[in-house]
């Protein structure tokens, strides 16, 4: 099982982060030495990354290949690499924010998206239909950036994170992009969030999707965001009485079950087009 395969590289513990896919097994270095190793599940090929792969959704299988985001070490930039099932690099589109960090990133069928940061927040919308040549669509500069990113269809994508050019000099927003055209992929609504820690996604089970909501659990309090149309607005905001307090969507009403005791909230049932 995937247990007896991570034992298999035991000498890596302690030295590396471990992350098992379906049929990968990301290893992240820990400490100064940036360095990212993927293991085939099927075949044990190896491939090592002198750079590291910032976390699971930078890294994304479909059919036999493999996309990933990785900050480069030797050239301070990033880079989305493709490889086969062997793990064999197929293509790589690099240069992507010189001396900036990747904060987040996410793949949707033959897109990629990316966000890296500095000073201000490129999110990048890559084409990766032709997995020998991927290609930079377009390339949107705005003040703030999205430390998370979640496709909410086809047409938007939902970025949450911060409104000004740190994580100490804005708040928490949570952004609307409009992903119809990828060449010219564009914020069209935002919402902001009363705090700065209010932008920190501590993890992806903070999330909870369902239809046209989104269900968002910061430190301090969880937020129901609803998109209408092309817009985006607040539906309700509930402070947290424990960092330990749990949701789910159970009949279109989000219950959220904090210290033994349950708080239901109504949804509408209409769902995006």
């Amino acid at each position: 099982d995937e247990q007896e395969k991570l034992n298999l590289l035991g000498h890596y513990y302690g030295q590396y982060m471990a992350t098992v896919l379906e049929n990968q097994i990301m290893l992240n270095e820990n400490g100064a030495n940036s360095q990212a190793i993927l293991v085939n599940n099927n075949t044990e090929r190896v491939q090592t990354l002198s750079g590291r792969i910032p976390s699971r959704f930078a890294i994304h299988e479909k059919d036999e290949h493999i996309a990933l985001f990785y900050k480069r070490s030797e050239h301070n930039d990033n880079a989305l690499l493709i490889l086969d099932h062997e793990n064999e690099v197929i293509s790589e589109l690099a240069g992507l924010g010189i001396d900036e960090s990747i904060y987040s990133s996410r793949f949707f069928e033959d897109t990629a998206y990316l966000v890296t940061f500095r000073e201000i927040d490129p999110l990048y919308a890559i084409d990766i239909s032709n997995i020998r040549e991927p290609k930079l669509l377009s390339e949107l500069k705005i003040p703030g950036f999205s430390n998370y990113l979640h496709v909410m269809n086809e047409n938007y994508l939902l970025g949450i994170g911060m409104s000004g050019n740190s994580w100490w000099g804005g708040r928490g927003e949570v952004s609307l992009y409009d992903t119809q055209d990828l060449d010219h992929v564009k914020k069209i609504d935002s919402v902001l969030l009363p705090g700065y820690s209010d932008g920190y996604i501590s993890g992806h089970q903070s999330i909870l999707k369902h239809e046209n909501y989104i269900v968002y659990k910061s430190y301090e309090d969880t937020y129901v965001l609803k998109l209408d149309g092309n817009r985006l607005r607040l539906w309700d905001q509930i402070t947290n009485d424990s960092s330990s307090s749990d949701f789910l969507i159970k009949d279109h009403s989000l219950l959220i079950i904090d210290k033994g005791s349950t708080m239901k909230i109504a949804l509408e049932a209409d769902i995006i087009d």
